[in-house]
């Protein structure tokens, strides 16, 4: 929206037309979103942290609650908006995915620079569990697989009054970490397994023209390799 003086001299790129909005920027506040695809499902996760209005675990494993006989031919999770929370709530959703997705079906995880922490483990979480079935697709994510999180407590500083807050918790989303690292996160030791590399399976990247077109050409490029009925 332009200042009272710009009026008239700016144009929004898609104008509010639901029609030209892509799925992934449908109901866009919904912290879990999904949309059945014929034999399909897209699942769009923005948020990883469960509230009393966003009981994310649940949300996330009803999505999957009514395959087609035989799985799902293709499954769409959209990460790209997502910053992570816990990753508590994304490891059941996985195990379920991985059930839930027909033996020769696929799993396509959509990610982007907005893909943070338990986002990443997210993506990481498929590899291990449907490796032969699963692609991780988009741009690069915003950390790398080795990152540190879990808050510490913050403190303050005497002179300038600013509070710092500092990380415990070290992670390792490739190779998993070893007993013998006192900084491991304690859900990595456990659940991460050597998956090699994490790394895009397919690198598309949408120009700002696909954007304002309203066009997806991620989600474009998964539907051209699947036919919905």
């Amino acid at each position: 929206i332009g200042l009272p003086e710009e009026e008239g001299q700016w144009v929004r790129a898609l104008d509010g037309d639901k029609g030209a909005v892509p799925l992934t920027l449908v109901d866009p506040y919904q912290v879990t979103f999904s949309k059945p695809l014929g034999r399909g499902l897209y699942v769009r996760s923005n948020w990883l942290m469960e509230t009393p209005e966003n009981p994310v675990k649940e949300q996330l494993l009803a999505t999957l609650e009514s395959p087609p006989e035989g799985g799902f031919e293709f499954l769409v999770v959209d990460l790209r908006w997502n910053p992570g929370g816990d990753l508590g709530n994304a490891i059941p959703f996985v195990r379920r995915a991985a059930e839930a997705v027909a033996p020769g079906g696929k799993a396509y995880v959509i990610v982007g620079p907005q893909t943070f922490s338990a986002a990443i483990v997210t993506a990481a979480l498929f590899r291990q569990y449907l490796p032969e079935r699963s692609m991780i697709i988009g741009e690069p994510m915003g950390d790398r697989p080795q990152f540190w999180a879990e808050r510490g407590q913050s403190f303050v500083l005497p002179n300038s009054g600013y509070h710092i807050g500092y990380a415990t918790g070290y992670h390792d989303w490739e190779k998993g970490c070893s007993d013998d690292i006192e900084y491991c996160f304690p859900p990595n030791q456990r659940e991460a397994a050597d998956i090699g590399k994490l790394q895009l399976d397919k690198v598309i990247q949408p120009s700002f023209a696909e954007f304002g077109a309203g066009e997806d050409p991620v989600l474009a490029w998964v539907m051209e390799r699947h036919v919905s009925e």
